[in-house]
């Protein structure tokens, strides 16, 4: 069959008398130009057999009976030939539209480019099949909608655990995928939206709890700021009237001092008198002893007078007189010179004793003057710290007060913060309630452990304790009279 056919199509493509029998010409046609020819054969085949039995045409019996098998054959193939090109097209039309009534709408249908009754068909069936391929795909395109739009469905109910399980066209196998993978990505989405919500609603009243709690605690301490700020002002008041009073204590201790100088030159110069007078009373002691000696050579020679009167007698009376009169004379010279010898040499002694204390009391006075020296350099250290201290304060103060105004702003902002943490919970709250809508199957990621506010809080605290001890440390290397060891600002 196949070397028929192969030789039918060459045949036709070199005959195109044969190509126009097979597709052109109409059945009734066929069987004409077939009965013709099987005619013109036969009438050949008869005029030759006629030929030779008459004589008009000499041949011998064995060329006649090649003739005959000639033309028997030649009858045959065409026949067959015939009948292929004739048959062969209906049989396969028959077939492929068995196989189309089955709903085979795959296999190609042949002779469709015929024009003659199998064309016809062919042409009949193609068009059956493609209103059958329409009728599938618009059948399937309604399954395919129907499942679409019950996903649709399901989606907009917030189901996210349906997914399109029905055959699809093989064009829309894809869509049938996307839709299904849109499906999965969505739920992904919306699982990780309802973690992300929840961890949303938490952290939003931790921070609102966490905005209130620093809100109340920076009224407070913006409040303490405001005391801190007043007493430091008290402070500086006091330190500054206190350096003024140690400077004028310093002035003191120096007029002070002067005055102890100037005592110390009067002992001086009170020691140098006593020792005058010490002297002179050594000298008056020599007087005395020089009067004492004279008084006693007086009375010696009141006495010898006396015996040269005596032995005068009467001529010497009035001499004796006069010697005795001489004598007690000389004997109360002695006698005063003797009280006041003794008067001197207790002056002499209560001298010696008040030069001594002199001496002394210009030794305390010169221990004094250097006490006094002391304490007048410990003021002025005093009074240097002190107007130290007080610069120190009013750059404290000028701080405290900065930080006063900072913390009053930082309160504004923590209002406002709160206010748009109370906004953003009830916005994650609105979120939550709005994402329990949504079903899905699959497991959400653990929640976030949330951190309570108060240590939360602590946290901030302790930060800006650590930056606050850090910026008074660079503000310490700058002034060192700020500079106080083992503060604690913890609790402020």
């Amino acid at each position: 069959m196949d070397r028929a056919d192969r030789f039918r199509r060459s045949s036709m493509e070199t005959l195109p008398m044969l190509s126009w029998f097979e597709k052109r010409a109409p059945i009734r046609v066929k069987f004409r130009v077939l009965a013709a020819f099987q005619a013109l054969l036969g009438a050949i085949a008869v005029g030759l057999t006629a030929g030779s039995c008459t004589g008009v045409i000499h041949t011998s019996l064995a060329f006649d009976a090649v003739v005959a098998a000639l033309t028997v054959v030649i009858m045959c193939a065409t026949t067959l030939f015939a009948g292929g090109i004739m048959c062969r097209p209906y049989v396969q039309t028959v077939l492929r539209m068995e196989a189309l009534a089955a709903g085979d709408l795959q296999s190609p249908i042949e002779h469709t480019d015929n024009k003659d009754c199998v064309g016809r068909m062919t042409q009949a069936m193609a068009i059956f099949r493609r209103n059958m391929e329409e009728a599938n795909t618009a059948g399937a395109q309604r399954a395919m909608a129907a499942a679409l739009a019950e996903g649709l469905g399901q989606l907009a109910q917030g189901n996210l655990t349906f997914r399109i399980t029905s055959d699809f066209p093989a064009d829309f196998v894809a869509l049938r995928d996307d839709f299904n993978a849109a499906m999965d990505a969505m739920m992904a989405a919306v699982s990780a939206v309802n973690h992300a919500a929840a961890s949303i609603d938490t952290g939003s009243g931790d921070i609102l709890q966490a905005s209130d709690d620093l809100s109340q605690r920076t009224e407070q301490q913006a409040a303490s700021l405001e005391e801190t700020a007043a007493a430091m002002q008290e402070i500086t008041a006091t330190v500054r009237d206190t350096a003024a009073r140690a400077d004028r204590a310093n002035g003191v201790v120096g007029a002070a001092r002067g005055e102890a100088e100037e005592s110390g030159q009067v002992v001086a110069r009170a020691v140098d008198a006593m020792g005058g007078i010490e002297r002179a009373s050594d000298e008056i002691s020599e007087i005395i002893s020089v009067i004492d000696g004279i008084a006693f050579q007086t009375n010696l020679l009141a006495l010898n007078a006396g015996v040269e009167a005596a032995r005068a007698g009467d001529a010497g009376r009035g001499f004796a007189v006069v010697a005795s009169e001489v004598r007690a004379l000389a004997q109360r010279s002695a006698e005063a010179a003797k009280d006041v010898k003794t008067r001197i040499t207790a002056s002499s002694i209560q001298v010696d004793a008040g030069v001594a204390l002199v001496s002394a009391t210009g030794e305390a006075l010169q221990r004094l003057i250097g006490r006094f020296g002391e304490i007048s350099a410990l003021v002025a250290q005093i009074a240097t710290a002190a107007e130290q201290q007080a610069t120190a304060l009013q750059q404290v103060n000028t701080a405290v007060g900065e930080m006063d105004g900072v913390t009053q702003q930082n309160a504004a902002m923590v209002e406002q913060a709160t206010a748009a943490a109370r906004n953003l919970s009830a916005n994650a709250s609105e979120l939550v309630e709005q994402m329990v809508r949504f079903r899905t199957d699959r497991r959400a990621p653990p929640a976030l452990k949330a951190v309570p506010a108060g240590n939360r809080v602590h946290q901030l605290q302790q930060r800006a304790a650590d930056e606050g001890r850090r910026i008074a440390g660079q503000s310490t290397r700058r002034n060192p009279a700020l500079a106080v060891a083992g503060d604690d600002w913890s609790a402020f």
